[in-house]
């Protein structure tokens, strides 16, 4: 049954009225469009409404293209398609569910441009100033930092470059030093040479008297004796020699050498002591000591040649830092200074004060090597030394030597060795590759009363030692007796093949406790000095002296034993 129909209409006047309240005031609406729009292309209403009918929108536009893409809802730019001279504008569409109609809404790009220039203005004027600030910081930063690492290269460059020159001047130095010493030793070699060979011509003669050739003897053995000072001096420079070291009171010491060397001064020249309370004991070799020790009263001396005073002065010093970069380390010294009142030097002559030879002595006054062997024997003790000195003021030495934990003795222990009589004909073997001097070291032990075998290396003196057994074996070998085993052995250091040191360990792998001399005029000393059972005797010796260290290793006793000896080894 048909009940009627129900109409309702609504005229196009309410909705342009409803979108322009949606449109905002006339400022805000500009460029502003809101329509409704059929499918198919009709403008039903729009607002601000045209001033003539709507024609349909043309097939082709990007409203209907766009409409083909997303039906539903979606965004196009374009210009209108009903109003000619309008700027573009940002189209957005909404379809109304159960019609064929969409709600399209529209705004010019530029209102939109504009808006957001207008909001985002605030944020430019801060994030600009600020983005531009760190931009030039930034900038800044990386400028400097590439200065600076031109300027590290440029460094680096200059640092090799003196380093360069450094070393070449390094290596200068060391030529000039090494002809320097070269020269240096040749002249006093020479010098020492002309006596013993004038000598030696003057005795060769026939018909001399005993007092003449006695004298000539005299004066070869003195020669001799400073051939000998000057190759101790030139292993102390070196550090070579061999130092024993041990507690030394110091003041005991410059104490005893005072009153010696007190009366060679001379009239014009005082000598005074300063020497401090308490001292501590220094661990250094006594004998080097005491060399070092009149070397620097000597220096002071002849420094002194109008008069003056010298003054021997001990002090304890703890250092907690060097003084200078080539002064001592850190640590407890003995200090042992000489001061003079004496003509002092430049600085010039200060920094080539230790150099071997170097010396603004005259003539004949010195050698040179004075206060290299203080510089070497206190570096080599484990100290130093420092000058001070002006022209006209003096000058002053300070020789730094290491604290000993131990006590001093209350004496000095007594160097000077007479020779005793041979232990029962003791047998000794001598090896020394040297011919000349093994025949003279040979010589010397018979005329002391040893039985002497002679070898020429150490492979000889093992073969030697083989044959015999080294035992009460009754073999007999070359040079040995049936039954005769050889006491102690006297041993060159520097022989080619084997050395010394080596040869002493073969002999001890077969006889443990065997007692050996090492005879050396240049060796790495310090791989001797705790070698058991054994003692060094440096080249050139006295007869005398060789008797005594003989005389010591043979010793019976709980020192020169070879029970002992065994046990120390």
């Amino acid at each position: 049954m048909f009940h009627g129909v129900v109409n309702v209409a609504v005229t196009p006047g309410y909705f342009t009225a409803f979108y322009e309240t949606l449109k905002g005031g006339a400022e805000d609406g500009a460029g502003k469009v809101i329509a409704l729009v059929r499918e198919d292309g009709e403008i039903l209403v729009r607002n601000p409404p045209l001033a003539a009918p709507a024609p349909l929108v043309p097939p082709g536009s990007a409203f209907l293209s766009a409409l083909e893409r997303a039906p539903g809802a979606g965004t196009f730019v374009s210009r209108s398609v009903v109003e000619s001279g309008h700027p573009e504008r940002i189209f957005a569409y909404s379809r109304v569910p159960g019609v064929p109609v969409l709600v399209v809404a529209a705004r010019s790009t530029q209102a939109i441009l504009a808006d957001w220039r207008r909001e985002m203005a605030p944020y430019l004027l801060v994030v600009v100033p600020t983005t531009l600030a760190l931009f030039l910081l930034t900038l800044t930063a990386a400028r400097r930092a590439l200065r600076e690492e031109e300027a590290l290269e440029q460094a680096r460059t200059e640092m090799a470059r003196r380093e360069a020159a450094e070393e070449d001047l390094r290596r200068t130095q060391r030529l000039e030093a090494v002809g320097q010493l070269t020269s240096g030793i040749a002249h006093d070699v020479n010098n020492l040479l002309t006596v013993i060979t004038g000598n030696l011509h003057f005795l060769s003669r026939a018909g001399m008297d005993e007092a003449r050739r006695r004298r000539h003897v005299i004066n070869i053995q003195a020669a001799a004796e400073r051939g000998a000072k000057l190759t101790g001096q030139l292993l102390a420079f070196a550090r070579q020699q061999r130092l024993v070291p041990q507690p030394v009171d110091l003041n005991a010491v410059v104490t005893r050498l005072g009153a010696v060397m007190a009366t060679t001064m001379g009239g014009m020249i005082r000598l005074d002591t300063a020497l401090a309370a308490s001292l501590w004991p220094a661990r250094v070799d006594p004998a080097q000591l005491e060399l070092a020790l009149v070397n620097l009263v000597i220096n002071a001396r002849d420094a002194m040649p109008a008069g003056g005073t010298v003054v021997i002065g001990t002090a304890n010093l703890s250092l907690e830092a060097p003084i200078l970069p080539a002064g001592p380390p850190a640590g407890d010294y003995v200090v042992l200074s000489v001061t003079d009142t004496g003509t002092g030097m430049a600085p010039g002559v200060v920094a080539r004060a230790f150099e071997p030879f170097f010396t603004t002595k005259g003539p004949g006054r010195g050698s040179g090597l004075g206060l290299s062997q203080v510089h070497g024997f206190a570096h080599q003790s484990g100290g130093g030394v420092l000058i001070r000195s002006r022209p006209g003021e003096g000058t002053e030495v300070r020789v730094f030597l290491p604290r000993a934990s131990e006590a001093a003795p209350v004496a000095p222990p007594n160097t000077e060795h007479e020779a005793g009589s041979p232990q029962g004909q003791a047998t000794v073997l001598v090896v020394d590759d040297d011919e000349a001097v093994r025949a003279v070291t040979a010589q010397m032990l018979r005329e002391m009363g040893y039985r002497v075998i002679e070898a020429e290396s150490g492979a000889a003196a093992l073969r030697v030692l083989a044959r015999a057994g080294m035992a009460n074996e009754g073999a007999a070998g070359e040079g040995l007796a049936p039954g005769e085993e050889v006491r102690m052995a006297v041993l060159d250091y520097a022989m080619p093949g084997m050395n010394g040191l080596e040869l002493c360990w073969r002999l001890r792998l077969r006889r443990p406790g065997l007692p050996v001399l090492f005879l050396t005029g240049y060796a790495d000393m310090a791989s001797l000095v705790d070698e058991p059972a054994s003692d060094v005797l440096a080249k050139p010796f006295r007869m005398a002296d060789l008797a005594a260290r003989m005389e010591a290793l043979l010793r019976p006793g709980p020192v020169g034993t070879e029970e002992a000896l065994a046990a120390r080894s």
